[in-house]
């Protein structure tokens, strides 16, 4: 029925020309004339009677053409491809290449291919975390900022308060803005309303008008008010001032009844910066490991998968949009076009995909198997924390596909860091968290050891 002849083109994708033979392609134009019989009104024709060369002048030759390789085409195609042997993962681009004898081209995307590097011989050291007395201190120092409380004041505004205001903004002598009993933190380079707002308002007055002016922002979240000037007008309502409690016994012991003594204190909040180092720096090993492993290997893959983690990466935004988490790439992304929006995820995309394949490459190589006991397991963890609309979910094959490749995948990049510093990895679940050592809020994070 067919003759082909295959390319192999770059990106993991095969070119098909099938040449389809004359009587098959009779064959089609006659169903597909066929049906279109039964489908088109003919004036003075009865449905299904209308001759084919009296159809054919009334639908268009192009149209009954259409039909017919519609028709033709899937069962060429399956028929090519299974004589081919070719192992297809999406579907094809076609495109009739001519009609004389009928053949069609098709652009097939086929498995990715990957070449691992030499990845055992990576060779990485477990980074050694110590926690300074400064950073206990910082950290004690956060957690009276978290418990402070905040107290009326009967003075002109300071960086520091938290102030009520009635603010009303122009720009151009158009109101902009309008909020009555707004809570504002006076914080330095805020960005809340506008830089320099802040700095505008110290030294106000309770109930005495002020005015600020400032120059908005070039990525002002109301596009078309970024460069121009605000002029505010401004009546502080009330202003609070922070009052901290003393780091002593008492001011342990209120946060905790592990506690009893500063110095007790001071041991967990160690113990907890310990721990988050720890985890931080697990964290960055991993990194390094998974892309010295990427960048030696050699991949290739065809459109279709970067065309899908694009398309799995905008449902990611929209989701965190959905939710009210918006990052400013989120927001950034839009402002943009479908095609702008593509070509800025492509990067991130691409690295995606590649790290994807290499380590999926690694887990075949290395054998790693996900267990029904493993599943299970942190499918229950899973559970423990969830509504009761998730745990329904948790409990479709889909929802345990998902968590399996997910258990794979940080199976393997375990066993990676295992070959790579020489040693067994020791298991870090929960080295991050901050309840294990008895502090049960979120105190901030220790000074110049934010995550990567």
């Amino acid at each position: 029925m067919v003759k082909v002849s295959t390319e192999r083109l770059a990106n993991s994708q095969v070119a098909l020309d099938i040449e389809v033979e004359p009587e098959a392609v009779a064959q089609s134009m006659e169903r597909a004339y066929r049906r279109l019989a039964e489908r088109v009104n003919v004036p003075g024709f009865r449905k299904g009677k209308a001759p084919r060369t009296v159809l054919e002048r009334y639908v268009g030759k192009d149209t009954l053409w259409q039909q017919t390789v519609d028709l033709l085409l899937p069962q060429v195609y399956t028929e090519a491809i299974k004589e081919q042997g070719i192992d297809a993962i999406g579907e094809p681009q076609v495109e009739v290449k001519q009609r004389e004898p009928v053949v069609f081209r098709a652009i097939v995307p086929v498995r990715p291919t990957v070449e691992l590097g030499d990845y055992k011989s990576i060779r990485f050291e477990q980074e050694v975390v110590t926690v300074e007395e400064t950073e206990v201190d910082s950290y004690l120092r956060g957690l009276q900022n978290v418990y402070a409380t905040w107290e009326p004041a009967e003075r002109p505004v300071a960086m520091g308060d938290l102030l009520t205001l009635d603010v009303e903004g122009y720009v151009e002598g158009e109101k902009a803005l309008q909020e009555k009993g707004m809570q504002y933190p006076m914080v330095e380079d805020g960005k809340a309303i506008a830089p320099g707002f802040a700095e505008g308002l110290v030294g106000a007055e309770k109930e005495q008008p002020r005015e600020v002016s400032v120059t908005l922002p070039s990525d002002y979240h109301q596009p078309e008010l970024a460069g121009k000037e605000c002029r505010y007008q401004v009546v502080v309502k009330e202003i609070k001032e922070r009052h901290m409690s003393p780091l002593d016994d008492d001011f342990a012991r209120s946060l905790n009844s592990t506690y009893q003594t500063l110095e007790e204190l001071r041991q967990g909040a160690r113990e907890d910066l310990r721990k988050r180092k720890a985890a931080i720096a697990e964290e960055r090993l991993r990194e390094k490991v998974i892309q010295a492993v990427v960048d030696m290997s050699s991949v290739e893959f065809p459109p279709l998968l970067l065309d899908q983690q694009v398309a799995s990466m905008i449902d990611e935004a929209n989701q965190r949009i959905k939710n009210g988490w918006m990052t400013t790439k989120d927001m950034e992304l839009t402002r943009k076009s479908p095609e702008e929006v593509k070509e800025a995820l492509m990067e991130e995309a691409t690295q995606r995909v590649r790290r994807g394949l290499v380590l999926g490459k690694v887990a075949e190589v290395e054998e790693v198997v996900v267990t029904e006991e493993d599943l299970e397991a942190e499918i229950e963890r899973l559970v423990k924390g969830a509504e009761d609309k998730e745990k329904a979910g948790l409990s479709s094959p889909a929802a345990r596909r998902s968590v399996e490749r997910i258990l794979k995948t940080q199976k393997t990049v375990r066993r990676l860091v295992e070959i790579a510093t020489d040693k067994r990895e020791e298991s870090a679940e929960g080295s991050g968290e901050a309840g294990e050592s008895g502090l049960s809020y979120s105190a901030p994070e220790p000074e110049g050891e934010k995550a990567e």
